[in-house]
């Protein structure tokens, strides 16, 4: 026999009701179960390994055939690299889409946000009035001409940033402005010392 019909049997469960979301009783019930018989089994897996050799008889035809990789590993097929100054198409296209049209959109833009377009409005503010990525900080702070006067200067911007005149993001940028100039100053002391060593050894 090539196939079999089967009963499955289903014991009684509950379930719930989509609509009203009720708990109901499913009542027991027998389906029908398809079964394949040996002769189908048999016939498919022959088929199965029919395609299956076919497959692999293509990919060898083909193997040959296939470039592969181009290039050996570590050689690059463009050693120059991409040319200085050359641009995305996709760049190039907006552009040449925009080109000619910059005045009349922002035109558009100023006209939507003069009727109330919350969008436009913010459009126009941020080109009017861009927020402020940076301002002047202004603290008493004692000249420093040696890289020994920068203990001064750190106390000093310390109790600016304890006073509250300084946040504290802003107390570690102007640190590092110090610390750069007191390397600064160390610098120029060393080199002011080699420079007199090297006169008294002549």
């Amino acid at each position: 026999m090539n196939r079999q019909l089967e009963d499955k049997h289903i014991i009684m469960s509950e379930g719930r009701n989509p609509s009203t979301g009720e708990t109901i009783q499913i009542a027991a019930s027998k389906q029908p179960k398809f079964k394949a018989g040996k002769a189908i089994k048999d016939a498919s897996s022959i088929i199965h390994v029919f395609v299956l050799c076919s497959l692999m008889a293509e990919a060898s035809k083909t193997t040959e055939k296939q470039r592969g990789k181009p290039f050996k590993r570590g050689q690059s097929g463009n050693p120059k690299g991409r040319p200085k100054g050359s641009r995305n198409r996709a760049s190039i296209a907006v552009d040449t889409l925009l080109d000619g049209e910059a005045e009349k959109l922002t035109r558009k833009c100023v006209e939507r946000a003069m009727d109330g377009d919350s969008v436009a409005m913010r459009l126009c503010m941020e080109r009017i009035c861009p927020p402020r990525k940076d301002h002047p900080v202004t603290f008493e702070m004692p000249a420093m001409k040696t890289a020994s006067d920068s203990v001064a200067v750190m106390g000093s911007l310390l109790s600016a940033l304890a006073d509250g005149a300084v946040t504290p993001s802003e107390a570690s940028a102007i640190s590092g402005i110090i610390e750069t100039f007191r390397k600064t100053i160390e610098t120029s002391e060393l080199e002011e010392r080699i420079q007199v060593l090297e006169y008294a050894s002549k």
